[in-house]
């Protein structure tokens, strides 16, 4: 029967060489295998703790009344700095109008969206488009009161002077309610949304419309 045993040397018994492991290898196995957990275990903590929000599929002018078909959902990692609206919150979007403009793209926050309660009943916020010279440069905030001169050609004064000249009171006292994007040349707008009377709304509107309006700036109260 053959002997098991390794080969003899002299009559002493030799045993077979052991394979010898790679230690470097295998460590750099073990820290492949640990980072790849890692980096799994990240991004599905990740995507758990992504929020679903509103974002602007079409453009919104300011003042103007938000559709459904204006809004896409996207999933985000909420920042609170950011105050996104939440797309399970989304009928208290729909059917209010725009306090700034909204760009496609843009994630809609709580403070892009006119809050209807707020205001006092018989009033209600128009819009307006403005170019350089019909509004204050670079001095108008949310909560000003401003005063609306019609600059459109209308009937004859007293002293027989056209309103065109002396200009026209739409509305003595209105409210800044949201400031949209600033004009940057001569041939863009500025947009702004304000808060004035039910009955002073079409006037104003339609002044706005046809660019024959102006915004002053009254003095604090």
């Amino acid at each position: 029967m053959p002997s098991r045993s390794g080969p003899r040397a002299n009559g002493i018994r030799v045993a077979p060489a052991k394979r010898q492991r790679s230690l470097p290898l295998v460590a750099v196995g073990v820290l492949l295998v640990v980072g790849f957990g890692l980096a799994a275990a990240v991004v599905q903590m990740r995507t758990a703790h992504r929020t679903a929000v509103l974002a602007v599929s079409r453009p919104v002018a300011i003042g103007q009344q938000i559709q459904p078909t204006d809004l896409s959902t996207v999933r985000i990692s909420v920042d609170p700095a950011l105050r996104p609206v939440r797309a399970t919150e989304i009928s208290s979007v729909v059917g209010h109008s725009a306090a700034v403009q909204l760009v496609p793209g843009s994630l809609v926050t709580q403070g892009a969206v006119a809050d209807s309660s707020r205001l006092q009943k018989g009033k209600v916020v128009v819009g307006l488009a403005l170019k350089p010279g019909q509004l204050p440069a670079g001095t108008l905030r949310v909560g000003d009161q401003v005063l609306l001169i019609s600059t459109g050609a209308s009937s004859k004064s007293a002293n027989g002077d056209s309103a065109a000249d002396q200009g026209t009171v739409l509305v003595r006292q209105a409210t800044v309610y949201g400031l949209g994007s600033a004009a940057r040349s001569a041939d863009s707008s500025s947009t702004i949304s304000i808060v004035v009377d039910e009955a002073d709304a079409p006037a104003v509107a339609a002044a706005g419309a046809a660019g024959q309006v102006s915004l002053v700036l009254r003095a604090a109260s």
